[in-house]
């Protein structure tokens, strides 16, 4: 992937997410916003943070992105033996931020230990985790399962691993 576009974004304006595949699995969070009724599904990821840098090599945006990840990946689904695989791809969003898709296995994952300030918030509504066997676009745009963002619907449902 070319860095060049988001090295000139404040980290605070990039976000990681991942596809996260365990095993035959799928693992997707779904969200209802506080006061909403709508459910949908997201991937789970987040905001970029200075201490994502690694200190010994602070320029190395690629790094930095995975550190993230890693962070975040952790955080919402007690994820362990995280192995990050190739950029699916990009998507800028609200005019100002860009989120950046990876494709990623993990060996396991705890949902009772994810540790997201969020998901302690009353506010930021609720979270549950959704476990797919298959991708199918069909299915993921539909009801409580949409998948959003809708642009990586059928990026995600056209690899040849499904």
């Amino acid at each position: 992937m070319d860095f060049d576009r988001l090295e000139k974004i404040p980290l605070a304006r990039i976000k990681v997410r991942a596809l996260v595949k365990y095993g035959d699995s799928y693992l997707f969070i779904q969200r209802q916003k506080h006061g909403k009724r709508k459910k949908y599904l997201t991937f789970p990821g987040g905001r970029l943070k200075k201490s994502d840098r690694d200190e010994n090599d602070k320029h190395n945006l690629g790094l930095t992105l995975r550190n993230a990840l890693v962070r975040e990946l952790e955080e919402e689904l007690g994820a362990r033996e995280i192995v990050i695989g190739p950029v699916l791809s990009t998507l800028n969003k609200h005019k100002h931020d860009t989120e950046v898709l990876f494709s990623v296995d993990v060996g396991s994952y705890d949902w009772d230990s994810r540790t997201g300030k969020e998901f302690t918030n009353p506010n930021k509504g609720t979270y549950q985790l959704v476990v797919l066997e298959e991708l199918n676009i069909v299915k993921l745009g539909k009801n409580e399962l949409a998948l959003k963002p809708k642009k990586w619907r059928k990026t995600i449902c056209s690899l040849s691993y499904n």
